[in-house]
């Protein structure tokens, strides 16, 4: 009976054993988890930054080429709305579209996000591709 007991006791302390080290195992699975997920986060927004400075220089240098073929010798080439347009315009749009990507990037994900979207407009526009019109 005794033996019986010991034996048991020992499986016992085995079984706990082996749960603590699958504990240990989950904990650093979920330590290296959650280390992938921030360095995944610095790269997208390092990816984000290169993007919005490539952008940003494209439009600057744009802006150089269109201003120096619209305006020769302090006399406008065209007239003054289609210059504004075509300079303007191209730099605002880029602009937005960079500022709007940069706040996309460094703006932290909530778990309310998915609640604050209408389910309405939602099915509308399914139902518009789903109808085509």
């Amino acid at each position: 009976m005794a033996a019986n007991s010991k034996v048991l006791e020992d499986r016992i302390a085995a079984l706990e054993l082996r749960l603590e080290e699958r504990d240990n195992d989950q904990d650093d699975e979920q330590r290296k988890l959650l280390i992938a997920e921030i360095r995944q986060r610095m790269h997208f927004r390092f990816a984000t930054m290169c993007v919005a400075a490539f952008v940003l220089t494209y439009m600057l240098v744009y802006a150089y080429c269109a201003y120096s073929k619209i305006v020769s010798w302090w006399h406008l080439t065209l007239p003054a709305p289609v210059a504004v347009a075509l300079i303007a315009v191209p730099i605002f749009s880029a602009t937005s579209i960079t500022a709007l990507m940069l706040f996309g990037a460094f703006r932290r994900f909530r778990e309310d996000d998915p609640e604050k979207v209408s389910q309405n407009s939602l099915a509308a526009i399914a139902a518009e591709k789903a109808t085509g019109l």
